[in-house]
């Protein structure tokens, strides 16, 4: 049950190896869940390989399915929502867009910051975003953007450090209906 770990337990990591343990109540017929990571493990992780993302920065996180660990650095930008299968399929003329949102109670700038997916493709952004505010982005895919795949994948937003600000994932069965918006 490996995951995000580094030094002699790194070759052991997978992805997807988080822990967890559900309990069904019968009499109610409710189910509870209790999610658990080592305190060792780094939360961001690679997709493919379960690798930390890096062995100085961690964070808490949570889930599986439609996932968001918390993100590296603390952030007002959230990624809240995205369109991954657009009407027409991929090369249709709809494009696939993530919207994003500013919590915070000030402007926040999104000069420097990028929209990445899990092959490292992105996008840069620029402009700000009010107080409040949500911003749906098209990607532009002919330029090189970030593509979202229909099998399933992970949506990154990074700062214009670089550094990991949001990051959620999506499941195949999350993209099976063309045109709508996954919420996250």
């Amino acid at each position: 049950m490996n995951q995000g770990d580094a030094g002699s337990f790194k070759a052991t990591n997978g992805p997807n190896q988080d822990g967890a343990l559900l309990v069904h109540f019968n009499d109610t017929d409710e189910w509870a869940a209790i999610f658990l990571c080592f305190q060792s493990q780094n939360w961001n992780t690679d997709a493919a390989t379960g690798h930390p993302v890096s062995d100085s920065r961690g964070g808490q996180g949570r889930g599986e399915g439609t996932r968001r660990p918390q993100p590296i650095v603390a952030s007002s930008l959230r990624i809240v929502a995205a369109l991954i299968n657009p009407v027409n399929g991929e090369g249709g003329t709809e494009a696939e867009t993530v919207t994003i949102i500013n919590r915070s109670d000030m402007q926040a700038s999104l000069d420097g910051w990028k929209l990445e997916d899990e092959n490292g493709r992105t996008q840069t952004l620029s402009g700000s975003l009010s107080a409040g505010e949500l911003r749906t982005i098209a990607l532009d895919v002919a330029a090189g953007g970030p593509q979202l795949a229909n099998r399933g994948g992970d949506i990154i937003l990074r700062n214009a450090d670089g550094a990991v600000a949001d990051r959620v994932g999506y499941g195949k069965s999350e993209t099976a209906n063309e045109g709508w918006t996954t919420i996250f």
